[in-house]
């Protein structure tokens, strides 16, 4: 006999048609954003020997613990917003190739209300870095 309705109780998903082209080169283009997302991280870390010079002249007026704090918050910052950054590349990566439909919309509204800038940090952080000093010296 028929049964109408599958026996176990449990919905049937619709079977989703494979990918377009242009979604596997979006998932494609953001494993490649991890990548590089990673690489800038290390380049960062590599590079980060003379942010206590740069605090200092930065800030003059801070003694030597202030300095190494400062020092130490900003290495803490550069690791974690790095394996954020490289994490959310890799999750919306997943997310995409999934068929997802929130992992198209997520990153454009993520992107427009935080972009990579220095503009909401104070001007004494970002000199510390010597490449974001441009950019922050307002």
């Amino acid at each position: 006999m028929y049964q109408p309705y599958p026996s176990s109780g449990k919905p049937v998903e619709p079977v989703r048609p494979p990918a377009p082209p242009s979604v596997l080169n979006a998932v494609k283009l953001m494993y490649v954003g991890a990548a590089v997302s990673t690489v800038s991280l290390i380049i960062s870390l590599v590079s980060i020997s003379g942010t206590k010079d740069a605090i200092r002249k930065a800030r003059p007026s801070l003694t030597a613990t202030q300095v190494n704090q400062l020092n130490t918050f900003i290495i803490a910052l550069a690791i974690v917003s790095g394996v954020i950054g490289v994490a959310l590349w890799l999750w919306m990566a997943r997310a995409n190739s999934q068929g997802r439909n929130w992992a198209r919309i997520v990153p454009t509204v993520g992107r427009g209300s935080c972009p990579r800038s220095c503009s909401c940090w104070p001007p004494w952080i970002c000199s510390a870095f010597s490449a974001s000093r441009k950019r922050c010296s307002a």
